[in-house]
């Protein structure tokens, strides 16, 4: 209905300030629950069920294959959990039927650098210092080049992290993965 040329009803000016209280009402509302909801006590309780849940028993841990491969080598790992349950110290190498470790011989590393492009002894810190660093096995990443060794490397570190979870010290011997069922051309073992 226009009563007039160029006249504003009340009514509609009336009715767009009560559309701008509403929203401006339920955003307000919206802002306050996001608030609310980011302050609540439930994210502290998580944060504090996944530091408790990664806290390792002090100790020394070691985990080891129960024979050595087809190249004569028994991969093994001993993981040092510090007083406030971290790891702290990680050594893992391979050892040969002779008792000389992977990482030391000469011979083989340069042979495998040759081939590969980096050595056992560049490889196996490598992947101690990673696990120092994420304090998680299965955040570590393989090395491409050692890809035997990386799944050994994670089989390992998994089996001396569950037992560092436990407190359970003594070794954890696994049982050696057959080599056909192993991804062929590799040449690190």
């Amino acid at each position: 209905m226009v009563l007039y040329p160029g006249f504003k009803s009340n009514f509609d000016d009336m009715r767009r300030n009560e559309m701008k209280k509403r929203l401006l009402i339920m955003v307000l509302w919206m802002i306050t629950a996001g608030t609310l909801l980011a302050c609540s006590p439930q994210t502290e309780n998580a944060q504090f069920v996944e530091e408790s849940k990664t806290r390792l028993i002090p100790g020394t841990y070691r985990a080891e294959f129960d024979q050595p491969d087809s190249r004569g080598w028994t991969p093994f790992l001993v993981m040092k959990i510090n007083d406030e349950g971290k790891i702290a110290e990680v050594n893992f190498d391979y050892i040969s039927t002779e008792g000389t470790l992977k990482t030391q011989d000469a011979d083989y590393n340069q042979r495998m650098t040759a081939a590969n492009g980096l050595g056992p002894k560049t490889y196996c810190p490598r992947f101690a210092k990673n696990l120092i660093i994420y304090q998680d096995p299965a955040q570590v990443d393989g090395i491409t080049g050692a890809t035997s060794s990386s799944q050994e490397f994670k089989q390992l570190a998994q089996a001396a992290y569950a037992a560092a979870e436990k407190g359970s010290q003594g070794t954890v011997y696994l049982s050696h993965i057959p080599e056909d069922s192993q991804e062929s051309g590799e040449g690190d073992s």
